[in-house]
């Protein structure tokens, strides 16, 4: 699913490319989290993606707040993600 890949090309990115950065200047690493889900919400809103529509097929959500989920889930990383998702056949 396209979803589980942002997602993991999200998590991917953060540990190769952010992960250094806080290393080499001693930030706490808790402040990851946060880049990852402001990629997360970068992309959602910028793509247009919308993940509430695969979790919840019947309820009409606003777009801002369907992209904001959809942010969460894909900057929360892929085990995030599969949790929610219902598991493809």
């Amino acid at each position: 699913m396209e979803f589980a890949l942002l997602a993991t090309l999200i998590e991917r990115s953060v540990e190769m490319f952010v992960a250094p950065l806080f290393a080499q200047f001693n930030w706490p690493k808790i402040w990851q989290m946060y880049v990852a889900l402001a990629l997360g919400l970068l992309l959602a809103f910028g793509a247009k993606l919308n993940v509430a529509a695969v979790i919840f097929p019947t309820l009409a959500l606003p777009e801002a707040i369907a992209y904001t989920i959809t942010g969460v889930l894909i900057g929360g990383g892929a085990s995030l993600l599969h949790e929610f998702l219902p598991a493809s056949k």
